[in-house]
């Protein structure tokens, strides 16, 4: 089962992380632009990840907020609606920005609808049962750059925006730019799925 997005924007979200001096009227055009690019790619972007993690997609829908370029980062959250986890999608300057942003929430929101974070997966938890936020990282750039090249090419401007927002931008899990290439080195999603991997 291949889950569909739901796009919404909610005034009280919106009134909270519109920057002062950006024009609203902006934020809905951008918005509008940005959803209808990734409409024509969503498809394919929640086939891929399913691909290449070899997680299971469980749910019918994916809700994603929107939210102005301002303020906080995309995230992903396990329970954004009730038992439903979702993204909550800033709008950044540019639709490459964005896209392979959205790309990299939703392989996080394919680890909530499947047994990724089970203890079972020793990559993630150590012995003590303790979650190591910058694997779980990890995990998610790994296949988003497999989804990128799989959708648009290797080295292709996304996958270059990607690696710019990476070295230059990313404020959280600080040092996993360094890590990134030791383990796309190490996995190849094209012979065996990251579940394959970290799932022994």
């Amino acid at each position: 089962m291949i889950p569909k997005l739901d796009y919404q924007m909610h005034d009280l979200l919106i009134q909270i992380f519109m920057p002062p001096l950006e024009n609203k009227k902006d934020f809905y055009k951008q918005n509008q632009e940005f959803i209808q690019h990734f409409k024509k790619i969503e498809k394919k972007v929640l086939i891929s990840i399913e691909k290449f993690s070899g997680f299971r997609w469980s749910k019918k829908i994916i809700p994603v907020y929107m939210i102005p370029n301002g303020g906080i980062p995309s995230f992903a959250k396990s329970n954004l609606e009730e038992n439903t986890p979702g993204v909550v999608q800033r709008i950044y300057g540019t639709n490459k920005r964005a896209t392979h942003i959205l790309i990299h929430e939703l392989t996080h929101i394919n680890q909530f609808q499947s047994d990724f974070h089970s203890k079972s997966n020793s990559f993630i938890f150590d012995k003590k049962g303790v979650k190591n936020y910058m694997r779980t990282e990890l995990c998610s750039d790994i296949v988003c750059i497999h989804v990128l090249r799989d959708l648009f090419g290797n080295k292709s401007s996304y996958e270059a925006d990607y690696w710019n927002f990476q070295n230059n931008v990313r404020t959280s899990s600080p040092g996993i730019e360094k890590k990134i290439p030791i383990y796309l080195k190490k996995w190849n999603l094209n012979k065996k799925t990251l579940r394959e991997y970290i799932l022994k």
